[in-house]
């Protein structure tokens, strides 16, 4: 499970629906099919709803670095551009009918409790959200959608959790309002929508996080560390890719998207040693004194948030309601994990062993 990867009523956008969807999370009557500019389409959320996008008849347009060449595959092109260079975007822009902002570079491994290092991650927030704007604003983009993080929620407790909420950004969480606000800019023009996807933290097959975390448990060590009865805000990455496809035809609004049932960390922790088949080394998880007083704090909160809202609007609805139902799955991607850290690449075996 990856922790990391975000204003409701500072936003000026409002939540009202503006299409019927059918239960599988596609809108019925949906318009034709739209041209649409992905940011980061390699990445996780990327790779997640591409298919969904090119399912429905969209043309999709990838965003690659300046220096690539353009290419066509997969039913996608690709063009070179940089995404803090309005005019240059400007010219890639024409024709096209939405934006999926979903570039991010969120660092991982120790060094990630340092804010100094979330600097390019704040750019690619803040500094590229503004520019991609600007450019859609005097070009004929008509929906703009970002996934933000539920994080910036300020710590809930027990209590359910929706947009509108208190909010207590970390720090390294600031820039991802910002571009919330600059979405919010974006819709605020006549015949615009503006739409902003609060995700919860990602787990699945693609999520180095995940497999991070299940490694973790095979050692006998918590999955997640922190307090146990705090409530941990999960989502599936298959059903963050759908959600981002309902979000093209969404109407303006800050939205959150979690697992129906998001559950304590201390049950997240129980299911992930379900997973791979072991018992716990300790009777609870730490309290995550480590994290304390860093730029990942954030993670220690309690926020069970619900998903009605969109679902609400649009009919989406998550495939995987909580980590609990993700258990065989879960297992799947630990012997996958752990083949691959007992294995070269070759396939021959190699000294290491899971609790080395």
């Amino acid at each position: 499970m990856c922790p990391l990867r975000w204003l409701s009523d500072h936003s000026g956008m409002t939540t009202a629906p503006l299409t019927t969807a059918r239960t599988d999370g596609t809108p019925a009557g949906r318009p034709n099919p739209k041209r649409v500019f992905i940011t980061g389409g390699t990445g996780v959320l990327g790779t997640a709803v591409l298919p969904a996008l090119i399912a429905a008849g969209h043309e999709v347009v990838m965003a690659t670095h300046p220096d690539s060449s353009a290419e066509n595959h997969d039913g996608t092109t690709s063009l070179a551009v940089s995404i803090f260079d309005r005019h240059a975007l400007g010219h890639v822009l024409e024709g096209t009918d939405v934006i999926l902002h979903l570039a991010t570079h969120v660092p991982t491994g120790a060094s990630a409790v340092e804010p100094s290092v979330w600097h390019e991650n704040d750019m690619l927030r803040a500094d590229a959200t503004a520019a991609l704007v600007d450019a859609a604003i005097d070009s004929d983009v008509t929906t703009f959608v970002y996934p933000s993080i539920c994080f910036v929620y300020a710590d809930g407790g027990s209590t359910w959790l929706r947009a509108g909420a208190p909010l207590d950004p970390a720090a390294v969480l600031d820039s991802t309002l910002v571009a919330e606000r600059e979405v919010a800019r974006f819709a605020a023009h006549a015949e615009r929508r503006g739409v902003v996807l609060r995700l919860g933290s990602l787990y699945g097959p693609s999520s180095a996080g995940t497999r991070a975390s299940l490694l973790a448990a095979a050692r006998g060590g918590p999955a997640l560390p922190g307090p146990g009865e705090a409530y941990t805000p999960t989502l599936w990455e298959a059903d963050a890719g759908a959600a981002l496809a309902a979000a093209v035809d969404a109407s303006s609004g800050v939205y959150d998207i979690v697992d129906d049932d998001p559950l304590p960390r201390a049950a997240v922790n129980d299911l992930y040693h379900r997973a791979v088949g072991r018992q716990p080394t300790g009777t609870r998880p730490p309290s995550g004194d480590g994290l304390a007083g860093t730029a990942l704090g954030f993670l220690l909160r309690s926020h069970r948030i619900t998903n009605s809202s969109f679902r609400q609007t649009t009919g989406w609805g998550p495939s995987v309601a909580s980590v609990a139902d993700a258990v065989d799955a879960l297992g799947g991607i630990a012997k996958e994990a752990l083949h691959a850290l007992t294995h070269d690449s070759d396939g021959s075996p190699t000294t290491t062993t899971p609790g080395g």
